[in-house]
């Protein structure tokens, strides 16, 4: 599996959602856990308001850099259930870097979605005895990882901008974006980067930046809260 090189790279940190995403869901379950390659991954129950036999279950993976992601996502379709599942359809086209699904024989709606987007690795799957499709939540998912925060949701999720708004570099040098990336938690704020080119990477607990060519290069950095 391989990925087509991206304008723009992503990142997050501790990814979370908030519970008021999906209208007419509500968010009845969210774990954590420490995987054995490193990774921290949350997962979170969707249902139906009213309907308890549709149930949607949300993975986010969050590895150190997007080769790790593709790897992740690679080694999930290596162990689905249903092995083979095709490329993204145009339904999908436009989630994630690299997208794969997994579509209902009878309704043709799509039961699942995995992608990777950045360093994130990200499965939705319809998880109740009545089948979702699944789309239009992958798809407002990866919305939130990559699209400019509209003012309205900026003040609802407390989203601030850090520093380094701006950044000199040099070509072949990696870059300080944040020193000190926090242990991954359950319900706390998270983190979104926003990169020109280049790459992205989490050694330890620091982001780096590596640059495709030097100059100034502007970084988004949010911080979303979630108290």
């Amino acid at each position: 599996m391989t990925s087509v090189a991206a304008e723009y790279d992503w990142f997050a940190h501790n990814y979370a959602l908030r519970g008021n995403e999906f209208n007419g869901w509500e968010l009845v379950k969210i774990t954590a856990a420490q995987n054995a390659d490193g990774t921290a991954e949350k997962v979170f129950i969707w249902q139906r308001k009213g309907s308890a036999e549709e149930t949607i279950h949300v993975s986010v993976v969050e590895t150190a850099y997007w080769a790790h992601a593709l790897q992740h996502l690679k080694s999930q379709l290596d162990h689905c259930m249903r092995p083979n599942l095709p490329r993204g359809t145009a339904k999908t086209a436009n989630v994630g870097d690299i997208q794969f699904e997994s579509q209902d024989p009878d309704s043709r709606n799509t039961a699942a979605v995995f992608f990777s987007r950045g360093n994130l690795q990200v499965s939705v799957r319809s998880a109740g005895e009545r089948l979702v499709n699944v789309v239009k939540f992958a798809a407002a998912i990866d919305e939130r990882l990559t699209q400019p925060v509209p003012a309205a949701r900026q003040k609802q999720e407390a989203a601030k901008k850090l520093k380094p708004a701006t950044l000199a570099v040099k070509k072949g040098q990696k870059a300080v974006l944040l020193q000190s990336l926090p242990a991954p938690t359950r319900r706390a704020g998270w983190v979104r980067v926003i990169a020109p080119d280049g790459e992205l990477r989490r050694e330890d607990d620091v982001l780096y930046y590596l640059p495709e060519q030097a100059g100034e290069k502007r970084i988004d950095i949010l911080n979303f809260s979630l108290e």
